[in-house]
């Protein structure tokens, strides 16, 4: 029978030269249950890498399999819509505090430092938006944009970065969307007026890489999508011009072009 004849082809391998290698119990006991089986293998076992299509030869590395071999592109094609949603909130807070602080200790632009009170207004700002989980019950207040307006409009160019990364997690939260875009709607344009303000030659990377990131944050609301398309020109005109070298900011920029 054909179970014999594997039986006794078994044995005269194990008992050659060959068979005499010291080799792992565990292929030993494969090849048993390979053996005593009629046709192909079950699904249960695991193909021995030594045999078949992937067999060792003298002199050869061994090859893999077939899927093995494939290369595997972890990032490509990207599934989804990147929108720069994850904002260091407790590293924002504390840039701005060390900014406020060398404000109060500057003569000349005291009067720009936020008040206890103000920073702790800012301080509910970012939990609010940190805490995603109480999206749908938590709203933000008029005075809450007034304080984010205040900081845009008031504070030194070199400081503002940190602020826009606020305006951002408020952006990221569907009821700060629609507080930003009725003031977008209703008053001075804003955003425009920041991305001018923070873009002028020569223009900081931490600067480029928080209004990038902002506006591609914009696309995730629907409401904004009028406002983006309008501005389009004007955006990729302000950054084509903002050449850099930071691979941050290059990948940042193209995420941006392809919405």
């Amino acid at each position: 029978m054909q179970t014999d004849d594997r039986r006794r082809t078994r044995s005269a391998f194990l008992c050659s030269d060959v068979g005499r290698y010291d080799l792992d119990r565990g292929v030993i006991d494969y090849d048993e249950r390979a053996t005593l089986c009629e046709g192909p293998p079950p699904m249960w076992i695991t193909p021995f890498p030594h045999s078949s299509a992937n067999a060792y030869i003298p002199g050869e590395s061994s090859r893999a399999s077939g899927d093995q071999s494939k290369p595997v592109f972890k990032h490509i094609p990207k599934k989804g819509m990147l929108f720069f949603d994850s904002v260091p909130c407790d590293g924002t807070l504390e840039k701005i505090a060390e900014f406020n602080i060398t404000l109060q200790s500057d003569p000349k632009q005291k009067d720009l430092s936020l008040t206890k009170i103000e920073l702790s207004r800012l301080e509910s700002i970012v939990e609010i938006s940190k805490d995603t989980s109480n999206y749908e019950c938590s709203t933000f207040c008029d005075v809450d944009f007034a304080l984010l307006l205040k900081l845009l409009i008031s504070w030194p160019v070199s400081m503002v970065f940190p602020v826009i990364d606020v305006l951002r997690m408020v952006i990221l939260h569907p009821n700060g969307a629609s507080l930003v875009f009725k003031h977008l709607k209703d008053g001075k344009d804003i955003v425009m007026e920041t991305i001018s303000k923070v873009t002028i030659d020569p223009a900081q990377a931490p600067h480029q890489l928080a209004i990038i990131h902002f506006l591609t944050s914009l696309f995730k609301h629907s409401c904004f999508h009028t406002w983006l398309q309008m501005h389009t020109t004007e955006i990729l005109g302000v950054f084509s011009s903002c050449s850099s070298t930071n691979k941050n900011i290059q990948v940042s920029y193209s995420t941006l072009v392809l919405k």
